[in-house]
Order: C-alpha cells, then structure tokens, then sequence
C-alpha cells in the first residue's frame, strides 16, 4: 500500500492491468485443464470471477452518483447492451458457424427457448446452442451494480459491518438455491461482498502506508495461503463452501494487484484490461474453435503444459484479433451515426434570415462600420 493511485487519475492504469491479468485467467479457466490437471483450475475458480467485482468497487471509490436513473441507464449501456449484443453473436455463431461451416449438429432455433436464455441467462444459456455459457456473468454484475447503488457508503464503518454481515450470509443463501437459478442469482450476495472489499482496500490504500518490503512479504505469504486453500478445499463463487473462501479469494486479487502496479507499463496488458468486455463475450466461442482449428493436429504430439500453452495462445491471439476487429467496426459504426445525426440536424435546422443592409437602421449601419 505504499504506492496508492491518486483518486483524481483520468483511468486508473494499475486497474486496467489488473482486468488484464484477470481476462487472462478467466480465459485459462474455461480452457480444457486436462493437460495439465483440474488443481490449477482450482485455483483460478477460487478468484478469477470475485476479481472483477473487486476492481468494480475499487474504482466506484469517491464517486458521487446521486441519480439513481442516470447511473442506471449508464450501467444498462455498458453493461447490459453488450450482454445482448454478444449473445446475439452468439446464437448466430451456434445456427450459422458450428451448423454450416463446422459441421455439427446443432439443434433447431427456438424462439421462445432463446428468449428465455436471454433474460435468464444461467443455465438457460446451456439449453440453445450459444456456446458462450460464461455470459450469466454479466446480467449478474448488471443487477449486482445495481444493488451496491443502494449500499450506503459515507460512513466506512457503517458501510463495513453491512459488508460482513452479507459475507455472514453467503452460505446460508447460496444453500437456500440450486447451482444455477435464474440470472445465476446465487452469486449476488458474493459479488457485493467483493465489490465492498474493493471499495474498502482503497479507502484504507489512501490512508495507510505499509513500508513496501513488509507489505510485499505479507501479500506473498497471504498468496501461499490463498493457493494452498484452493487446493485443499476448492471451491468457487457460485458455491463457496466456507467462509475461508472469502479471504484466499481476496488476497489472490490483492497479490495480483500489487504485481499490476509493478506491471503498469505494459501495453499488451493494458489493452486487455481495457477490452476485457469484448474479450470475455467472445473468448468461449473462439475456446469451442480450437479442435476444429489445423493447430491441433500440426502439434499432435503436444503433451501437458506445451499442449496447454499452446491452446491458451490460441485463445488469446484469436480473441485479441477478433476485439481489434469488433472495436474497429465499433468506431466506424459511432462516425457513421454521427455523420447522419449531423446531417439530419443540418436538412431540419433552419436558416437564419438574410436582411439587406437597407433594412437595417442607419445609427446601427454606423456602428457596424464603426
């Protein structure tokens, strides 16, 4: 904590890595883990979504968002509008690219199937051929953003004991509700809890100053224990199991926090923080590609960690291509609904009236000349 980011920064860049780092996790863990095992899986179920909702309330740190409509209609568009338009994406990807140009069956397209995976989300997204089961994600941060709005944030202490009491009632909650209800509703409590602990660690990253050996040792050895917790108990955030899940979870994002800072000048690392989004809605189709791909069979005698690797680079190199390309089309789309708004604005504006000198008062003639 020795190196806290000013509240006045434009965009926080530690952040932007940190996103960057955890995408590429989130990528690793939907990735096929039997080359090299299910215990580093494990690990990366034990934090990797919980990050992002710690990042979500580190940054919400010293903002006033006092209108409950303006906050909501921001968050529907960055949040909710994507959400749509990846699934959308998704389901063409399902009925056009698997069926007609990879070859396998997909079953029929149902309306009212599809509907309900929209606005359910979960598990619902499993029963049409999205292929992109990882988007519950985002209706769920949706409606979580939503709810931390109402969370009272003046006081810290006040703001604290709100935080564990919702930690106290993740257990009892989560055991109340299948694995996947709708809008994976069950991971609601978990996320505001992660979202307060952001907010918390940068309330007291402004105030508290660690000497930055002792605190690099202690966030180290906390990570050992976070692994080794993993490991030992599993677990993950739709399904905790014990309250220790909480504090290994956060003092992973604490550790990988610490080494964004250290890496804050890294472009790549950047850029896929701050296109996380866009490579989260679509990492799960290009995943679902990689046996189709020729990369498979010119390294079919790739074992373990290579084999591994070797699918992880693919995922992200194909991913990061595709985002160049969606954000590309993205700007384009944005001038071309610029230029038309202008033009229409310019065809409806009306015309000033032109007057002829003559009609203008000799004084004010003076003046002008004047």
């Amino acid at each position: 904590m020795d190196r806290a980011i000013p509240l006045s920064s434009a965009r926080n860049n530690a952040i932007d890595i940190l996103k960057g780092i955890g995408i590429i996790f989130v990528v690793m863990g939907h990735m096929d883990p039997a080359p090299i095992g299910y215990s580093i899986v494990a690990y990366i179920y034990s934090f990797h979504m919980p990050l992002f909702f710690w990042a979500t309330g580190y940054l919400s740190y010293g903002r006033d968002d006092r209108s409950f409509v303006s906050y909501f209609s921001r968050k529907f568009k960055s949040i909710y509008v994507p959400y749509i338009v990846f699934f959308i994406i998704s389901t063409a990807f399902g009925h056009l690219f698997v069926r007609h140009v990879i070859g396998q069956y997909v079953i029929p397209f149902e309306a009212i199937a599809t509907a309900k995976a929209l606005l359910y989300s979960s598990d619902w997204l499993n029963q049409v051929p999205t292929f992109n089961f990882a988007l519950w994600f985002l209706p769920l941060m949706f409606v979580s953003i939503l709810m931390y709005f109402f969370i009272p944030k003046a006081n810290i202490y006040l703001f604290s004991a709100i935080i564990l009491a919702m930690s106290l009632a993740v257990i009892p909650f989560q055991s109340k509700l299948p694995v996947r209800p709708v809008l994976h509703i069950n991971v609601l409590p978990m996320a505001l809890v992660f979202m307060g602990l952001g907010h918390i660690y940068r309330h007291l990253e402004t105030r508290v100053r660690i000497p930055n050996p002792f605190y690099t040792t202690l966030v180290v050895g906390s990570l050992c224990v976070g692994i080794w917790y993993s490991y030992s108990y599993g677990g993950h955030i739709a399904g905790i199991g014990s309250y220790l899940y909480i504090p290994a979870a956060l003092v992973s994002i604490i550790f990988y926090y610490r080494l964004a800072i250290d890496l804050v000048s890294s472009k790549a690392l950047s850029f896929l923080g701050k296109n996380s989004l866009i490579i989260f809605g679509i990492h799960g189709l290009v995943a679902y590609t990689y046996q189709f791909s020729p990369v498979p069979k010119y390294f079919s005698a790739a074992q373990g960690l290579f084999a591994f690797n070797l699918n992880l680079l693919y995922n992200l190199l194909v991913s990061v291509a595709l985002c160049i390309v969606l954000v590309w089309l993205k700007r384009r789309l944005t001038d071309v609904r610029r230029t038309l708004a202008n033009g229409f604005g310019n065809a409806f504006r009306l015309r000033e009236p032109v007057v002829h000198p003559s009609a203008v008062p000799t004084d004010e003639r003076r003046s002008q000349l004047s």
